[in-house]
């Protein structure tokens, strides 16, 4: 199944307030364009006509790989902002934020390791199909749909 630049969770995004589905689209934008090492006009131009990140991706030289590895790096740093904004804000501990890393990256690790074929076979076929579209990590832009 392939999904445009514009699809996957797309409803959700659009089901917030104005405002805050403006400020999610804003981020997504950038975070693709970080992902793709493209500007952000580009990526909105992209989305606008439909394409997937595989087209975009292609059209701008990125392999698979090279997409579904500068996708995990950012979902890494995501996920290690969300965790010590949590700790900041006092609604976890940083022991509890440290265990939750351990518990995340080890499930990246494995995944990782299916998705190359190092040891999960069925996953390797479950998620057929999916490279290009962050390497079959969570649709694309890193799980960010539009």
């Amino acid at each position: 199944m392939t999904h445009g630049l514009g699809g996957g969770s797309h409803a959700m995004v659009w089901a917030q307030n104005p405002d805050q589905a403006a400020a999610d689209f804003s981020a997504r934008f950038e975070s693709a364009a970080k992902m793709l090492g493209i500007s952000v006009a580009d990526v909105k131009a992209a989305w606008a006509e439909g394409k997937t990140m595989q087209q975009l991706a292609k059209e701008k030289g990125v392999t698979a790989e090279q997409l579904r590895t500068r996708a995990l790096e950012q979902h890494r740093a995501q996920v290690k902002t969300q965790l010590q904004t949590l700790v900041s804000k006092g609604i976890i501990t940083q022991a509890q934020a440290d265990a939750r890393l351990k518990v995340v990256e080890a499930q990246w690790t494995k995944m990782d390791q299916n998705f190359a074929g190092q040891k999960d076979k069925k996953a390797k076929k479950m998620h057929k199909g999916d490279e290009g579209r962050k390497g079959g990590l969570r649709g694309e832009f890193g799980g960010l749909h539009f």
